[in-house]
């Protein structure tokens, strides 16, 4: 499972995801968060009690460059695939970019397998009932 994110600082941000998994049976064998400022190390603890969690910083992949250093990729292309000047308005790198960041790191570990999962969704739909509008559980990663 891929995940996007400015600063990883809930355990809700993705254990929604992972407990809705599990009730479905779909295993989720790691979590590949892509990082552009902060992460909180005790989330990310808790996060490893359910699964195997990566977290890769955004903009700052001097571990990844290194590993495309020993695969013969040039300096160039590298630092082109690696680093983003940040956009103008308020400091971000763009999403694509952001999310090439995970599918490399999942490419380079080797996934056969990756779902990509917004951090401001949820595993629930809304459906309309005789008592009003409710969320109903989905078997969200078995859908995509």
């Amino acid at each position: 499972m891929g995940m996007i994110v400015k600063d990883l600082i809930s355990v809700s941000q993705v254990l929604d995801f992972l407990e809705n998994a599990k009730k479905y049976g779909n295993p989720i064998h790691s979590v590949i968060i892509a990082y552009s400022n902060n992460y909180d190390p005790t989330v990310v603890d808790a996060l490893e009690d359910y699964t195997k969690i990566r977290m890769v910083p955004v903009n700052h992949n001097h571990g990844m460059n290194e590993v495309f250093k020993g695969l013969n990729i040039s300096e160039k292309s590298s630092n082109e695939l690696l680093f983003s000047k940040p956009l103008a308005q308020g400091g971000l790198t763009p999403y694509g970019f952001n999310r090439n960041t995970v599918l490399m790191e999942a490419i380079l570990l080797g996934c056969d397998v990756l779902v990509f999962i917004d951090s401001d969704v949820l595993p629930y739909v809304l459906v309309e009932t005789e008592n009003g509008v409710e969320f109903e559980d989905v078997d969200f990663i078995g859908t995509h």
